[in-house]
């Protein structure tokens, strides 16, 4: 049955994957322009509500993966982009090279 705990398990794994790959990307170009003073960072969203995200036909897809969820729900985009903004202002001047999650704790768990 798509979207089992089994297939979720699967997908999670895959992208845990793919962000320790754009992480690694991430490293090498932040030390490569840090001199220029350019910051490079990655976002790591995870689920967030968008209408795809929000239709009938997969209702019970996205209920199993919230279970999986520590915080047990699905982000908003409010809370990526303000992450996405704390980034690119000057409180983050110091930050370059790091994977900044927000995912409600899943890669954590």
């Amino acid at each position: 049955m798509p979207g089992d705990a089994t297939e979720l398990q699967v997908r999670n794994k895959l992208i845990e994957r793919r962000q320790a790959q754009i992480l690694e990307e991430t490293k090498a170009v932040a030390q490569e322009y840090a001199e220029y003073n350019i910051r490079v960072n990655s976002v790591h969203p995870g689920a967030v509500s968008t209408p795809g995200i929000e239709a009938d036909d997969i209702k019970d897809v996205v209920q199993a993966y919230v279970e999986q969820i520590p915080m047990k729900r699905i982000g908003d985009p409010e809370e990526v982009s303000n992450l996405v903004l704390f980034l690119a202002s000057d409180m983050s001047s110091y930050s370059t090279g790091g994977a900044f999650v927000s995912d409600g704790g899943i890669i954590a768990g």
